[in-house]
């Protein structure tokens, strides 16, 4: 921050020594750029937050976002954390929250913990979006409700769950161990849509007002949805090689869409849909109900005619063409496959002949390598990538973005590199 020297982030290390690092009560604070390790509720927030680009390695609960909590936690990696990756213990006092695009391996408790609390009209909107939750002992995400309706909503997309006991977990009663029961007091509305739960014990576990669309439900040892109730929804979703699909679901929740028995053709280890795969396009754009329309993915959100079932979208190079006419904006970029194992092709969209320069940064926001740096004519021009640092080192996996940059505009796409 003081120099503009990004290589000294990967030399901030802070050891929390067992106990709380920093207890944030004023708003618009930001962390970022620090590798924190060892606390225990080693980020106590009371304020409106920022936490991004960090990364929290063998802490208690990494993140907690106490009372007075909120703002946003992007871009982070979690690891080997005792209890949570992210504790939201949001009250009546705190306000809206987005968490994306973190990866949260191996909690030894859930990957994000939300308590709901006894105070009602507490009206805050939790947007969940585009993680990677992996290996947590109990849920990928626990829902805990008090039996009292706190006006609270919940979108919850785009994300991957595996390997954990439950991807949504909806408990009851204040319990905060996981029981895979489900929430049958749990009035607030959860917008389930465009998950892949996949390897877990269970798919998810629901309350009364779930509104389920477009999620991959697959290979889950015990079963796949259980325990919606009269006001959910389970609509357009894919169920494969669960031991059951659905389990405990109410005879008044409203099903329709859904495909049942039909292997989704991913590839092993990247989850993306195979040319062939039932899940492309396959998916609704939107869902409504009572005339009203509760779920909208707007169409630069996806490629084809329909956003693709499950959370990873199939983007062959063939569809290149078709994102760059549907995407707003100029100067876009893109990359397939992503994930990704070897290499990745970076697609760009020049407006007009000039100098571009595209570069690899990893998620501390530290160069890479420059993959050009030339006048390139308008047009679309692809440039492979083989996951690689300007001296030829192969590079560990983790989350990688590609910058395209004029001057005087900035273009980035976020990549995934698997070991």
């Amino acid at each position: 921050i003081l120099t503009g020297d990004e290589a000294k982030i990967e030399s901030t290390v802070i050891d929390a020594l067992g106990g709380k690092l920093f207890t944030i009560n004023s708003d618009e604070v930001e962390v970022s750029g620090l590798k924190i390790i060892n606390g225990d509720h080693t980020l106590d927030i009371h304020a409106n937050v920022s936490v991004k680009y960090n990364l929290m390695i063998n802490n208690l609960d990494a993140v907690s976002m106490e009372s007075g909590g909120g703002g946003y936690v992007g871009y982070n990696l979690f690891e080997n954390n005792g209890d949570e990756g992210i504790d939201l213990d949001i009250n009546e006092n705190g306000s809206d929250i987005i968490i994306e695009y973190n990866t949260i391996d191996d909690s030894n408790d859930d990957g994000i913990e939300i308590r709901l609390f006894t105070a009602p009209n507490q009206n805050i909107h939790y947007e969940i979006r585009n993680n990677i939750i992996i290996g947590s002992k109990r849920a990928a995400i626990q829902i805990i409700s008090y039996d009292v309706y706190t006006g609270k909503v919940f979108n919850i997309h785009h994300n991957v769950f595996q390997n954990c006991m439950t991807g949504l977990g909806c408990m009851e009663g204040s319990n905060t161990t996981e029981n895979l029961n489900g929430a049958s007091k749990m009035d607030e509305i959860v917008y389930f849509y465009n998950n892949t739960s996949i390897g877990n014990e269970m798919g998810a576990t629901g309350a009364n007002n779930i509104i389920a669309m477009n999620n991959l439900i697959t290979e889950n040892t015990s079963g796949g949805l259980k325990m919606f109730g009269a006001n959910s929804v389970i609509a357009n979703n894919l169920f494969y090689s669960n031991n059951n699909d659905l389990i405990e679901i109410n005879a008044s929740t409203s099903q329709s869409g859904n495909i049942f028995a039909t292997d989704p053709l991913l590839d092993d280890i990247t989850y993306i849909p195979e040319s062939n795969s039932p899940c492309i396009d396959a998916g609704l754009d939107k869902y409504i109900m009572n005339e009203i329309s509760v779920i909208e993915i707007s169409s630069e959100e996806y490629i084809g005619s329909a956003p693709d079932i499950g959370a990873i979208e199939y983007n062959p190079t063939q569809y290149i063409d078709e994102y760059f006419s549907n995407a707003s904006g100029s100067y876009q970029i893109i990359n397939y496959p992503n994930p990704f194992i070897l290499s990745t092709n970076i697609s760009l969209n020049i407006p007009q002949t000039e100098n571009i320069k595209v570069d690899i940064y990893d998620m501390m926001g530290r160069s890479i390598c420059t993959l050009k740096n030339d006048i390139m004519q308008k047009g679309i021009h692809t440039i492979e990538w083989s996951a690689r640092d300007e001296n030829g080192n192969k590079l560990p996996g983790g989350i990688y973005f590609a910058r395209i940059q004029t001057s005087n505009i900035t273009r980035n796409t976020k990549m995934l590199l698997l070991d």
